[in-house]
């Protein structure tokens, strides 16, 4: 019972950690587009862009094994870590070539390469970053790193707004999220030191058994990245960095709501696996409750935000940013899909057939990059949008036609009724009551609910099933 409080306590920390980081990110973002501007402010996502693609692929491709190795041999976790730091700086410096290579090759203004180079060492910060956190992960310590990237990332604001107040440059806030990240690399290295210490013996061997335990996870790792960030990259080259920034404007405020898949998925990952071998009556159930009920929440946010996608773009980015209210009502739409997608991953991680989610996510990767260069010359950014809501709603799709899968997917089009009838229901409503925007924002959810309820929709006895599965594994 006591280690069950310790890992209750310690899931509340990520959850935590990981809202207070979504809301971080996207107040950075809206007070960085507001200042800067739609050209200025794309070329500062331009160059994060970099940042965040061999980002996805280190934290996907390597992560996972990392953690698994350390958690199952706590005595040389140092060993592993110190390692796992070695393969970081080789990821390192391919991404320095491959950056260089891509800057040469477009022939990019010089400072525009300042900036991308600069982001190169935030990236190098993150990866250190990275492997700090897996010590407090496996001790179930989190609060330490919680606290910690609360801390810096109130400092990062900070910076910011001390940039506005000093009216600097894009270059400034920059070099503000070097030192920030910085700080926090020196105080997670030195809270770690109470748990675990690095090591760099055996650096051959173990960077070998990782690479050769990981291999399988770098084409997905890939495939992700490119299907979410090299539509920037394409679109900074095609129409430039107005246009960069205009799309990543849409695009900061929908990606806020990923975490809400993402904070379920690291408490129900370890069920599915379990219960696929123990009660497939239990597993069925939970993946079935965990599509329903996300599709429910996102179909909400969705239809509301299709309604009101000018005034929310206009409350947070002003009239500047006015066209992304047209990319923001085709993106909240491929949240529906990443719902579902993250759902999908989960069970085909528990039931080991991951070759699926390589299939899916080369084909979503390929599609996207494809479309995005037949889009992007005639319709801008909101090319960009259709090749995304293209591309990954046949990734999420896709698995209900495999054979060797399909059994588990089948019920995905029959979950998406209800929530659909409700959240279409509610926006009709809304939209001819002609309601304003502050209005609706408290009438609408209520509104849905009610509906939901008359239809049928959601059913409470399943809310405490899905409780009492988490409860008696958690005892």
């Amino acid at each position: 019972m006591q280690i069950a409080k310790i890992i209750l306590k310690n899931s509340s920390f990520v959850l935590a950690g990981n809202i207070l980081g979504r809301v971080f990110i996207f107040l950075s973002a809206f007070l960085l587009a507001r200042y800067l501007g739609k050209v200025n402010y794309g070329i500062f996502s331009f160059a994060m862009s970099f940042l965040v693609f061999f980002a996805i692929i280190e934290d996907l491709w390597l992560k996972p094994i990392i953690v698994r190795d350390v958690a199952k041999d706590e005595q040389r976790a140092g060993v592993f870590l110190g390692n796992a730091v070695i393969l970081r700086l080789i990821i390192s410096f391919i991404a320095a070539c491959s950056i260089s290579i891509f800057l040469w090759s477009s022939k990019c203004l010089l400072d525009t390469s300042v900036l991308v180079y600069l982001t190169l060492i935030n990236f190098i910060l993150f990866s250190f970053t990275n492997s700090y956190e897996v010590v407090f992960r496996v001790k179930l310590a989190m609060v330490y790193y919680v606290t910690i990237n609360f801390i810096v990332d109130i400092l990062l604001v900070f910076s910011i707004l001390c940039g506005i107040f000093l009216k600097s440059g894009v270059i400034f806030f920059v070099i503000s999220i070097i030192i920030t990240n910085l700080t926090r690399l020196l105080l997670l290295r030195y809270f770690s030191r109470r748990f675990i210490k690095l090591s760099f013996i055996s650096v051959f061997a173990i960077c070998k058994d990782i690479l050769k335990e990981s291999w399988f996870l770098l084409p997905v790792a890939a495939f992700v990245a490119i299907s979410q960030r090299a539509d920037q990259i394409m679109l900074f080259k095609m129409k430039g960095p107005g246009s960069v920034g205009s799309y990543m404007a849409a695009v900061r405020l929908v990606e806020c709501f990923n975490m809400i898949p993402l904070a379920l998925s690291v408490s129900l990952l370890p069920l599915l696996s379990r219960y696929f071998h123990t009660s497939k009556e239990i597993f069925t159930k939970i993946y079935q409750l965990s599509y329903k009920y996300l599709i429910l929440i996102i179909m909400f946010i969705a239809s509301f935000f299709t309604i009101f996608s000018k005034p929310i773009i206009q409350l947070f980015y002003g009239g500047q940013f006015s066209a992304s209210s047209y990319v923001l009502v085709v993106l909240i739409w491929v949240e529906l899909f990443i719902f579902i997608g993250i759902v999908n991953y989960m069970i085909i991680v528990a039931i080991n057939q991951l070759w699926v989610a390589v299939f899916c996510t080369a084909i979503a990767a390929t599609l996207n990059i494809f479309l995005n260069f037949i889009l992007i010359p005639k319709y801008d950014f909101f090319g960009s949008g259709v090749a995304s809501f293209i591309s990954y709603a046949v990734s999420a799709l896709l698995v209900c036609f495999i054979p060797s899968v399909r059994v588990y997917f089948v019920n995905i089009f029959r979950l998406m009724v209800k929530p659909l009838i409700g959240a279409l229901v509610t926006g009709t409503i809304v939209y001819l009551s002609g309601l304003p925007f502050s209005a609706s924002l408290l009438i609408a959810p209520l509104l849905y609910l009610v509906i939901l309820y008359m239809i049928h929709g959601f059913d409470s006895d399943e809310l405490k099933t899905l409780k009492n599965i988490l409860f008696k594994a958690n005892i």
